[in-house]
């Protein structure tokens, strides 16, 4: 993977990349020929968006995430 650094932010997002890469969804959709139901879409879309979200986090928040997550789901998790 290729890092550039324009001399933004790290942390923000470069509108460019977006705008490219929302437009090559639709290549990519439409090339695949998949159909999926509204939920099954609309699932997918959420955890793409969820783990964008994530890689996007400092490695700091990241972490303080994590250790939010398992603080709190993990013993529900166990509980049943």
């Amino acid at each position: 993977m290729v890092v550039v650094d324009n001399g933004s932010n790290a942390d923000e997002l470069d509108p460019l990349r977006v705008a490219s890469s929302l437009a090559l969804i639709s290549l990519w959709w439409s090339a695949s020929r998949t159909t999926l139901s509204s939920q099954l879409t609309a699932l997918w879309s959420l955890s793409t968006l969820a783990l964008a979200w994530f890689v996007a986090l400092s490695k700091i928040e990241r972490n303080d995430l994590i250790h939010l997550l398992q603080r709190h789901l993990l013993p529900l998790a166990i509980r049943g």
